[in-house]
């Protein structure tokens, strides 16, 4: 228990490292900087997360997530294959962690910050061959981890482990899941709600940038809503947004800098 809690704030930490790393890549002084960091621990449900219910795999998918985005842009910035060898490997440790956290690739877009920056770094990439050959057979490798083990355990390499549980396409709730007083994210923790105003100064910048991460956003809750227990049980606040939360900061950040002037 004790290497566990040691563990959660290792990682939280990691996490908050990578957000203050990828604001300053956006331009967002140390101050502001400080500022939402302490914001992002003490006024969401990071904290609960990290020092309280740490055997959860919310906190890790948070500290691999931040570390992906600041990569990824780090990579769409130098498009050096060693940043996208690093995105693979982040992003099979955070599908290995928590297979429905695969859907923070369609946050790419945002993290590109143009269309004609987009395809330049995808057609250079493809060109790579040796580089794309590597990142795919790490993937592989990461997330194969978890199938070796329930070969192991079952004699079948997939098992759906939650049985006759699973996603309602067709009646997502939205609106409990955001404004409802059981578990509503934006009631629970306004936070999030704040983190949006910096959606204002990214219309303004590029409205490429705009409607790249709304599209995310909207895609993002109505999968998490689509979930037959769509307050996801026993929680503080709605749980499965921690590991969207260095999105969030970013937001928060460019609200800050906007307003600071």
């Amino acid at each position: 228990m004790i290497f566990l809690a040691l563990a959660a704030v290792f990682y939280g930490a990691v996490g908050l490292f990578y957000i203050s790393r990828l604001l300053a890549l956006n331009e967002i002084n140390e101050v502001l900087i400080s500022f939402t960091l302490v914001a992002i621990l003490f006024g969401s449900n990071l904290f609960y997360y990290t020092a309280g219910e740490l055997g959860m795999s919310h906190v890790y998918s948070f500290a691999f997530v931040s570390a992906f985005l600041y990569y990824a842009s780090m990579w769409f910035r130098n498009n050096k294959p060693k940043s996208f060898i690093i995105m693979s490997v982040l992003f099979g440790l955070i599908v290995l962690i928590r297979p429905v956290n695969a859907i923070i690739i369609f946050v790419l877009p945002f993290i590109a910050g143009s269309q004609s920056n987009l395809f330049k770094s995808i057609q250079g990439f493809l060109k790579e061959k040796i580089t794309l050959l590597i990142s795919f057979l790490v993937f592989m490798l990461i997330i194969s981890i978890q199938l070796i083990i329930y070969k192991i355990q079952t004699g079948s390499f997939f098992v759906y482990s939650y049985q006759e549980e699973g996603f309602n396409f067709t009646n997502p709730q939205i609106f409990n899941f955001l404004f409802s007083y059981q578990k509503g994210l934006f009631l629970y923790t306004p936070l999030f709600l704040v983190a949006l105003f910096g959606l204002l100064q990214i219309y303004q910048a590029s409205k490429f940038k705009f409607f790249s991460i709304v599209s995310f956003l909207a895609f993002v809750i109505y999968i998490m809503h689509s979930w037959w227990c769509w307050f996801y049980g026993g929680s503080f606040s709605t749980r499965v947004f921690v590991e969207i939360l260095p999105l969030f900061a970013l937001l928060l950040g460019i609200a800050l800098k906007s307003i600071s002037g």
